[in-house]
């Protein structure tokens, strides 16, 4: 496991403690998902999670483990000091100097399979809290960065389900809804699937294909875009933000399922040859007044 840049404590409901968030702090053991630590900690795998019921544990983690050890040296102080340390998953951490400072009261580790946090002065009662609601259970987990919902923050999210506010709750739930809708009314349109199609036979066939990408990410339309055609006309209610592999022939930007048609037919505005992006003039500072 890798050391979280920090933790931060989520707020609850009558302003307890609802779980902690371990920032992320660039280590590849933080971008390479979470699927076998939510298998260590009881919880489902669900593609499309909607709500936190669908994050939460449905059974006690066999692998939790929470002590609290005394007489812990911390770095930047000359006084042992009492540390709580809890930890879910096949990996251990131990609670030595140079793995804590005094000046943290929260530190947190994580990667694809576990994780573990540890405590010492006030903070030790909220890593206990948390160990005793896990033995419910009462736990759940998840990446954060979903725009949209209160845990919006990049990050793990190690929370208790009964202790989190209502509105947030709902909030999650309606945010979850949406981006799901959006991924039914994106695949609807059937337009990745057809674009994909077409890369795959052209690479098959032994010919450059000019429709691989990077990117294309669903969403709702947009009023206007900057650098291609307005006023936007669709009948879908989905747009498509296309980053292509080949940026020096086809256009990045927001598209209609229309124009990504066209551009399998060779027409349209994602095609550099059938539109040049307004070039940006440089802004001159005004002459004075004489």
């Amino acid at each position: 496991m890798q050391r979280a840049m920090s933790v931060e404590i989520i707020q609850g409901e009558n302003d307890q403690v609802a779980g902690f968030i371990l920032m992320p702090s660039g280590w590849a053991e933080h971008e390479s998902g979470i699927d076998r630590l939510l298998r260590w900690a009881g919880i489902r795998l669900v593609s499309d999670p909607e709500g936190i019921g669908s994050r939460s544990a449905d059974e006690v983690p066999l692998s939790l483990d929470f002590h609290v050890t005394s007489k812990v040296r911390l770095a930047g102080s000359r006084k042992h000091h009492k540390v709580a340390v809890l930890q879910i998953g096949p990996s251990t951490i131990s609670p030595r100097a140079h793995f804590l400072e005094a000046k943290n009261q929260l530190c947190g580790w994580w990667d694809q399979a576990g994780f573990a946090i540890s405590a010492h002065g006030d903070a030790i009662p909220h890593l206990q809290a948390l160990a005793e609601a896990i033995r419910v259970p009462d736990l759940a987990i998840w990446l954060g960065g979903a725009g949209g919902n209160p845990f919006a923050r990049d990050g793990l999210v190690i929370a208790m389900p009964s202790r989190v506010r209502a509105e947030d709750k709902a909030q999650m739930l309606a945010s979850d809804r949406a981006r799901n809708e959006l991924k039914r009314d994106a695949l609807a349109t059937g337009i990745e699937q057809k674009i994909t199609e077409r890369h795959t036979a052209m690479k098959g066939s032994g010919f450059r294909s000019s429709y691989g990408f990077f990117a294309l990410a669903p969403g709702r339309p947009l009023r206007e875009r900057v650098g291609l055609p307005n006023p936007i006309e669709t009948q879908h209610n989905v747009m498509f933000f296309l980053n292509p592999h080949d940026q020096n022939g086809v256009n990045s930007g927001w598209f209609t399922v229309e124009e990504l048609e066209a551009w399998l037919k060779g027409k349209g505005p994602a095609l550099k040859s059938n539109w040049q992006r307004p070039e940006r003039r440089p802004t001159t500072a005004a002459a004075p007044a004489p």
